[in-house]
């Protein structure tokens, strides 16, 4: 499942998915966060998101430059995340960035109270995050504590200078760019992960880029979008038939990895729905809530109870 790559970056691994077509995946502890691509379709060569800071995003501009001769001329950001979007100044000036028209409209919004929200509390955050380090919580996983505190040494690091790019090129549902070598297409599903979520599709090689969409060996964030979208959307990348998905977060997916958030998004739908037929407080219910076996191995595990919360306060609501 695609081929691992030598890499001089902390931040992420490469890997040659087909010829001159690259998966960087996130390391553990590094400034990257969210998992990028990077894609040259013929005298174009194009970048899927952009890592959560530029000290990322600088490495995988190196690496385009001593693989390929020249930097990327498109970028293409999935969602407004900071995740997805904040490595995007690196590649100002040199290419065109690409986004469809909700996730735009939520960069300038969401996007920007992000950026004041962090720039105001991330240092903070750095700090109560060493301490649990010294004083690690009884049951908090090694891996969860050192995946946030790269999160927040690479924005501390960032955001002085930190400078959020928005796209100057956007689309509805559907955009399809092409090169000498290869074409792609990027296709908008509006509400399942977040407002808006674009993947990239290489019809010829049968990879897809997911983004946020996709999830493995995460537990996912299911916090701003609508549960049931996700499964539709699910249905529409599956119906798709890759061979080989790169997630937001993990390492490379199949089909298989669709089926599995499937069944996980599942699983907590039929346990919110148990949960808000009981007497007592839900959140203390929530709270109690054993988490299966198998996604007690998954990273972000604080995500499961979030998780469960929010969609048993979204079956209430009804």
């Amino acid at each position: 499942m695609g081929t691992s790559l030598f890499s001089n970056s902390k931040h992420f691994t490469l890997q040659e998915l087909a010829k001159g077509v690259f998966a960087a995946i996130a390391i553990d502890g590094g400034a990257a966060i969210c998992n990028a691509g990077l894609i040259d379709l013929g005298g174009l060569l194009l970048v899927f998101d952009t890592f959560l800071t530029p000290q990322a995003a600088q490495d995988l501009r190196t690496f385009a430059m001593a693989e390929f001769g020249m930097p990327p001329q498109l970028v293409v950001n999935s969602h407004y995340h900071n995740d997805h979007t904040w490595g995007n100044q690196v590649f100002e000036g040199e290419a065109q960035f690409i986004a469809s028209i909700r996730t735009r409209q939520l960069m300038e919004t969401e996007g920007k109270e992000e950026l004041r929200w962090y720039a105001a509390n991330a240092l903070k955050k750095l700090e109560e995050l060493r301490e649990k380090m010294r004083n690690p919580e009884a049951g908090t996983p090694d891996y969860a504590l050192k995946g946030m505190l790269g999160y927040y040494e690479g924005l501390v690091e960032a955001l002085p200078t930190l400078k959020p790019i928005k796209p100057g090129i956007t689309f509805d549902k559907r955009l399809e760019l092409s090169g000498s070598k290869r074409s792609c297409a990027l296709i908008a599903f509006e509400g399942a992960h977040s407002g808006s979520d674009a993947i990239l599709v290489l019809p010829k090689e049968k990879i897809v880029f997911a983004g946020d969409l996709l999830f493995t060996h995460f537990h996912p964030w299911l916090l701003e979008g609508d549960p049931d979208l996700l499964l539709q959307t699910l249905n529409a990348i599956e119906k798709l038939q890759p061979t080989l998905i790169v997630p937001g977060h993990g390492q490379l997916g199949t089909l298989q990895d669709l089926q599995t958030l499937v069944g996980y998004v599942e699983q907590l739908k039929q346990t919110a729905r148990s949960l808000i037929t009981q007497e007592g407080n839900l959140a203390e219910q929530v709270h109690h809530q054993v988490m299966p076996v198998a996604y007690q191995d998954w990273q972000m595990p604080h995500l499961y109870h979030d998780n469960l919360s929010y969609i048993a306060k979204r079956l209430k609501g009804r």
